[in-house]
């Protein structure tokens, strides 16, 4: 109980929540769907992963930086870039090293133009302007709540699984996999994290997603939905409010441990390992590097 009121009282703080007038229905409702504190929290666990990266090197060549913005302000502007995602990319350091997860690069100003300016016009981009992402609100009008994007790309898709390409990889940019700010109705700074191959088939994944609804089965009879190239870094059901997709500064506080723990490794342009390193993530020796836990923020 004292959790629960807790996290409540948190969001009231914090400016998520204000009281509406009373009605049979509900008492209080979304007020902000981003806030300052959002991206400050988003900014904080970002330095906290780029510094970890720079103590654990052993690299000269990395260093810290005091130069502000990952990629050119004129893109951010010339593609209508909104939101926590215009302001992080604007405000977070660009330290000296390429990679910030296995596979997962920092981005830049002249590859993420090229997939914008190459996406105007296909399916993806008819579908964001006249669908995107919507939410319905209770009186059950539908209204957009922003555009996924990604922060920090990965490669190029190899494979992906039927469930993903109907669902979610509608909205992919290009063929880019990588970290996606997904915005949803209470969060700007979702984040849905998207391999470039379908993960899940041996069924540990689920287990380091403690609370997934699927139908039961053993691990030899994995559900086809959960084979796909956004199993990881999943809460599933959220017990106090509406279920979610992780928060930015999770994902990037969960990738901290991993580099100060020294179970991922550094070198000299940043977090190695490359991109098959997440296979291990669907592993029973694996797995529970990769639980985020119960969704209580």
């Amino acid at each position: 109980m004292e959790r629960t009121l807790g996290l409540w009282l948190h969001l009231y703080e914090v400016d998520k929540f204000q009281p509406s007038a009373f009605d049979a229905t509900h008492s209080f409702e979304a007020a902000h769907q981003y806030t300052s504190v959002d991206l400050q929290d988003s900014l904080q666990a970002y330095e906290e992963l780029v510094n970890a990266i720079v103590a654990r090197s052993s690299s000269t060549s990395i260093v810290e930086t005091e130069s502000l913005g990952l990629v050119d302000r004129d893109i951010v502007h010339e593609f209508g870039i909104q939101g926590l995602l215009r302001d992080f990319l604007l405000q977070a350091r660009k330290p000296s090293f390429t990679f910030i997860a296995p596979g997962i690069r920092l981005p830049e100003s002249s590859s993420l133009r090229e997939v914008l300016e190459a996406d105007v016009g296909s399916e993806r981009y008819n579908l964001v302007r006249d669908e995107g992402l919507v939410t319905t609100d209770t009186d059950d009008t539908t209204r957009r709540i922003g555009e996924s994007l990604p922060l920090f790309p990965g490669p190029s898709f190899e494979t992906k699984a039927q469930s993903f390409t109907t669902d979610r990889g509608r909205f992919m940019l290009g063929e880019m996999s990588g970290l996606y700010v997904w915005p949803e109705q209470w969060f700007a700074d979702s984040v849905l994290f998207v391999l470039p191959y379908s993960i899940g088939a041996s069924g540990y994944v689920e287990e380091g997603n403690p609370g997934r609804v699927h139908e039961a089965s053993s691990r030899d009879t994995v559900p086809e939905a959960l084979v796909t190239n956004d199993a990881l870094y999943q809460h599933g059901q959220c017990p106090f409010m509406p279920s979610h997709l992780p928060r930015l500064s999770t994902v990037l506080r969960q990738w901290t441990h991993m580099v100060n723990s020294g179970q991922w490794s550094i070198g000299p342009d940043g977090v190695e390992g490359g991109i098959e390193l997440w296979k291990e993530a669907d592993s029973l020796a694996n797995y529970r590097k990769y639980r985020l836990g119960a969704c209580f923020d």
